[in-house]
């Protein structure tokens, strides 16, 4: 197959994979690239961090096989589970109630748009720090994942060339 034509090819899928990923009639799809990059952070985040004990006295400890995810329109229809993971959607009157449930901080990812890299496309997962205080919300930038993919013209998928952790991994509060 020509380059061109692979090209033309990837691009009709990422026009057809947007409208699919911004519909609310999309049934549940382990193979919507918005899952993909989640399991794929989720599963780089659990090797790299799972070891570290960040609980404190005002914060629960992180388990990246059971995470919260920020419900919002790009999280419509992505599967709960994954193998070993388990991931729950909760808006922000859910994650207010979690809150005030816990009495302290947990950690919540953010999953952002797609964004087109050339012939990559990218996806960030942010892991952030929720909490509640006196009527407001308050979202505190930890680390995060950039998932990259680029398009396999023989195989007809994307294909996560790449999962990288930002920052440092969480620290252990003492």
């Amino acid at each position: 197959m020509s380059s061109i034509r692979c090209l033309f090819l990837a691009g009709s899928v990422l026009l057809v994979g947007s409208q699919i990923a911004i519909s609310q009639e999309t049934p549940p799809n382990q193979d919507n690239l918005y899952a993909t990059a989640l399991f794929a952070s989720l599963d780089k985040m659990a090797k790299d961090w799972g070891g570290i004990d960040d609980s404190s006295d005002h914060a629960v400890r992180t388990d990246y096989h059971r995470m919260i995810i920020e419900k919002n329109d790009v999280t419509e229809n992505l599967p709960e589970s994954l193998g070993a993971y388990r991931v729950e959607y909760l808006d922000e009157d859910a994650l207010i109630a979690r809150y005030r449930k816990l009495g302290k901080e947990f950690a919540v990812l953010g999953i952002h748009p797609i964004k087109n890299n050339g012939a990559k496309l990218g996806i960030n997962i942010a892991l952030y720090w929720f909490s509640y205080k006196e009527k407001t919300l308050t979202y505190t930038l930890s680390d995060s994942s950039n998932v990259e993919f680029h398009y396999d013209c023989e195989k007809h998928k994307w294909i996560i060339d790449d999962v990288k952790l930002d920052a440092s991994p969480p620290k252990a509060v003492k």
